[in-house]
């Protein structure tokens, strides 16, 4: 039987206790492979971004930046993000 969090549960309530407390959430591209298997080397990088505002059908991040460089993501870029939570991610 799986174990029943109320973070996992209540991950709108946690996302939004993030942004009223100006935090951040952590974003990377999804890992795509190519037909010979190898990966591109942007799946590795994992940006950290403070939360600037929340809509029930989008949330607005800071722009991510590597040693200070802005990076610039297209437009509709599918990311994969994480809410940093305690000690468990």
């Amino acid at each position: 039987m799986p174990a029943v969090r109320s973070r996992t549960d209540n991950w709108r309530r946690s996302l939004q206790q993030i942004h009223e407390r100006n935090g951040a959430l952590e974003i990377t591209l999804p890992r795509e492979t190519s037909d010979s298997g190898d990966e591109s080397g942007w799946q590795n990088l994992v940006w950290r971004v403070r939360i600037l505002a929340m809509h029930d059908d989008e949330i607005v991040v800071e722009r991510p930046s590597a040693l200070g460089v802005p990076m610039n993501l297209n437009d509709g870029v599918k990311l994969v993000a994480v809410m940093p939570i305690g000690q468990n991610r």
